[in-house]
């Protein structure tokens, strides 16, 4: 029942839309670029101006399908400007109704050729839309020259964590490419990222609050946008770079694009190896009334990664109004890996034994996806219905070897254990979706379906000195979604509404030699989002977005095997986890579009975590996964780029925050709360008049926060790129973390749990890369190259089916 009052007071609330508007002589007007031969032509420029103003100005770009799309013209005599490849021509519009649909404008064949045209107005490195920040990642150094993976890392607030996890503020981050979500987690997901070359990165859509059509699980939600081809040909680049830290790593990746009349295809090829470092430090604090034990743990690990990544893809477009696309992704990862664990025992002060192990740890793991669309416009202003599919076939084989000894202060042998683990996992995941966009006179809609179903099943089996066992974990989740989003625009006003709806059917069985244990969930949930902004004038802008989310646990999360580090300390998760509900508010004001202050508060609800356990009677250390209640953050941010000096372009991001943690964690209830700032500063330096030299330096700084009982200490990062092009060639260096700062450092203090660790990995490193880059064009003309800061939001709607 609340779910259709839900419904129906979302349908009400859209009827009376139309009667918010008093204002009058506002147009939307849409067309179609074509040639002479009514072919499209792609990414073409087109500038609107009022004959009686030509100061005024709203410049735009045509899709891959040749639309364009003007919102919020009034009415009057217009001039539009078109040029592509240095051809131009002016023609006059008289816009006098509502909506303007413009079949076809045919852009002429220059006479005259340009060569080496460069309009310079470059974008700024971070832009501002009603619904998301725009990170030009192909403006950065340290964010263009390696890959996906280190371009998150100088994104605006968004932070990585060493464990493969994604974060957007103190949000759980889901990852897009294309707008096509990427169905990998963890380690997987950081891995996948690292063996995607950065040289295909045009941009990086950060959604702090995420609209209806994106899938409600996860707090914030980050696309990754690649460069499309412009124009007939076939383009590419080929790069190597060479990575030093504890151990030297090489990654080296193959990229091409090309586009020949219907046809756009893309096939790129990466492989990366390495050895990596890993450092954890650990101390347990065991207090008891006659005893007191602290063991210090010394784990230090070495792995040996060899990944490789192919992906291939094409769009056809046989009609215009009408593509076909596939993309299909490989990717291989084979990892071995030693750890050497010391843990030294203290009781009372006094040394009374150690505890020696050794854990060899490899893994061998595939992962196939594919997806496959078909759109069809349905008009010439941007509307359009898509059709799509996405298939993945995961496989992986964890082996595991652990020998441990305990040895008194003298070293003498006491006590030995062994054990040999496998765990071979199968995933498999179908979705299929229909995403349609359609404008109704004033109204923008947007509206869709989607189904998803995951299989996973896991065989685990366990020998150690004293016990076997066998365990099979199968995971079975269906999901149901569908969503409709409006958005209407006035002369000062424009609001997004929507409401997406899913149905989760939940199956999670473990079979063992102890127990079997079988937990089922279904729920419907209902996620509204609303947007509203408010154009004081062409230099003042307020925004104001709320939405309701849900984090959804991972099946890795679910799973209840334990792993063993050493017989001491076990890891495992926790079948009976709930999903977590999360609730967001904030308020933007941009001033010039080049600063932004804004006010947030986000709630959380049942959430879920990584928690540690210690047991004073038998010194066994847990790490585990529990939901333990609720967190809160209401604070402010500041984000502002200038120019200090001509060649000196800083962009710098401020976050100010009050969070509270409260839970009933071991039958006691707590309530923690801090203070909070994150700041970072990204500087862009052009060291050359011909500004083939640019340098620049990101930095980072994050005071201690707090994470249900988890007190994490200060982190912060600099790191400094420089690059040179000579002709086709780049050439960057790049140098990350380099006072080695950006690492977890956790300590716990609650009730008897007194416990804490550092863990590193190799954030400290020095970088070379070379990338080559060629294009075979089939025109004779010289690019002409636009970069200009307008609002493409429209477009890239359209473009990708959102």
């Amino acid at each position: 029942m609340k779910f259709i009052r839900s419904i129906g007071l979302f349908i009400i609330l859209l009827s009376f839309v139309p009667l918010f508007t008093c204002a009058q002589g506002i147009s939307d007007v849409g067309g179609r670029i074509v040639t002479d031969k009514q072919e499209a032509v792609p990414y073409c420029n087109l500038i609107l101006s009022k004959v009686s103003d030509t100061l005024d100005q709203k410049l735009v770009q045509t899709n891959v399908d040749g639309y364009f799309y003007f919102k919020g013209i009034a009415y009057g005599i217009y001039l539009l400007k078109t040029f592509q490849s240095g051809c131009s021509q002016i023609d006059t519009l008289n816009i006098n109704s509502p909506q303007i649909k413009i079949e076809s404008i045919i852009l002429k064949p220059c006479i005259t050729q340009l060569k080496n045209v460069e309009v310079t107005g470059r974008p700024p490195i971070i832009e501002r839309k009603i619904d998301r920040v725009v990170f030009n990642a192909k403006n950065s150094i340290l964010g263009s020259s390696t890959n996906l993976w280190d371009a998150l890392k100088v994104a605006p607030n968004v932070r990585t964590q060493q464990n493969g996890n994604v974060q957007v503020g103190e949000k759980a981050a889901i990852i897009y490419i294309d707008n096509v979500l990427i169905q990998l987690g963890g380690s997987d997901l950081a891995s996948f990222l690292q063996s995607y070359s950065a040289s295909k990165l045009d941009k990086i859509e950060i959604f702090e609050i995420p609209p209806a059509n994106y899938d409600a699980n996860g707090g914030a939600v980050i696309n990754i946008i690649t460069k499309k081809t412009k124009s007939d040909g076939l383009y590419g680049d080929a790069s190597i770079n060479y990575e030093q830290s504890s151990y030297p790593k090489i990654n080296t990746s193959i990229n091409l694009n090309g586009k020949a009349k219907k046809i756009e295809y893309y096939a790129n090829l990466s492989g990366g190896v390495g050895k990596y470092l890993r450092i954890d430090q650990q101390y347990v604090d065991y207090l008891l009334p006659s005893l007191n034990s602290y063991w210090d743990i010394d784990n230090t690990s070495f792995e040996k990664r060899d990944q490789y990544n192919a992906s291939i893809g094409f769009k056809y477009t046989p009609s215009p109004g009408n593509t076909i696309g596939f993309q299909g992704n490989l990717l291989h990862i084979k990892s071995t890996s030693n750890a050497h664990i010391f843990t030294g025992i203290e009781n009372n002060g006094t040394i009374d034994s150690t505890i020696k192990t050794i854990n060899d740890y490899s893994y061998n793991a595939r992962n196939i996806s594919l997806n496959e669309y078909y759109k069809k416009a349905l008009d010439t202003i941007g509307g359009a219905i898509q059709f799509s599919a996405a298939q993945l076939i995961y496989h992986n084989l964890p082996i595991q070897t652990l020998q441990s000894n305990t040895l008194n202060k003298n070293q003498a042998n006491i006590t030995e254990y062994q054990n040999n683990s496998n765990s071979p996992q199968d995933i498999t995941i179908f979705t299929g979706q229909v995403d349609l966009n359609k404008s109704f006179k004033k109204i923008q809609l947007d509206a869709g379906i989607k189904g998803s179903f995951i299989k996973t099943n896991t065989d685990f089996s366990f020998e150690s000195t004293d016990t076997s066992q066998v365990n099979n974990f199968l995971y079975k989740e269906n999901n149901f979604a569908m969503y409709a989003s409006a958005t209407r625009q006035w002369k000062m006003i424009t609001v997004k509404i929507g409401v997406r709806a899913e149905y989760t059917d939940l199956e999670i069985h473990s079979i063992s030699t102890k127990e079997d244990s079988l937990n089922t969930q279904n729920y419907l949930k209902l996620f509204p989002t609303a947007y509203f902004q408010y154009e004081i004038d062409k230099n003042n802008l307020l925004i104001l977005s709320s939405n309701r989310r849900i984090s959804r646990p991972g099946y890795d999360k679910l799973n209840p095997f334990t792993y063993y580090a050493t017989p001491y300390y076990v890891t495992s998760g926790n079948p009976y986890l709930k999903p977590a509900l999360e609730y967001s508010t904030q308020l933007d004001y941009i001033l010039n579009n080049r600063y932004t202050f804004s006010i947030f508060y986000n709630q959380a609800r049942n959430r879920f975590t990584n928690i540690t356990e210690q047991n004073d009677q038998t010194k066994v250390f847990k790490d585990m996964q529990q939901n333990i209640g609720k967190g809160s953050s209401l604070g402010t941010s500041l984000y502002f780029d200038i120019e200090p000096m001509r060649n000196w372009q800083m962009s710098n991001y401020i976050r100010l925050s009050y969070k509270t943690e409260s839970s009933d964690y071991l039958n006691n209830e707590y309530s923690f709360h801090k203070f909070i700032c994150y700041y970072s500063l990204d500087n862009t330096f052009t060291l050359s008049k011909d500004k083939s030299w640019v340098s620049e330096v990101h930095f980072y700084y994050l005071t201690p926060t707090i994470q249900g009982i988890y007190n994490n200490d200060k982190m912060y990062d600099l790191s400094i790129g420089v690059r040179k092009k000579i002709k086709n060639v780049s050439i960057s260096l790049n140098m990350n973390d380099i006072f080695y700062s950006n690492f977890n450092k956790i300590d716990v203090n609650y009730l008897n749990q007194h416990n804490g660790f550092v863990y590193k990995t190799d954030t400290r490193s020095v970088v070379l890369s070379v990338r080559y880059s060629f294009n075979r064009k089939d025109n004779k003309n010289k690019d002409v190259e636009i970069n200009s800061p307008t609002d493409r939001s429209d477009l890239d709607r359209v473009n990708n089916g959102k």
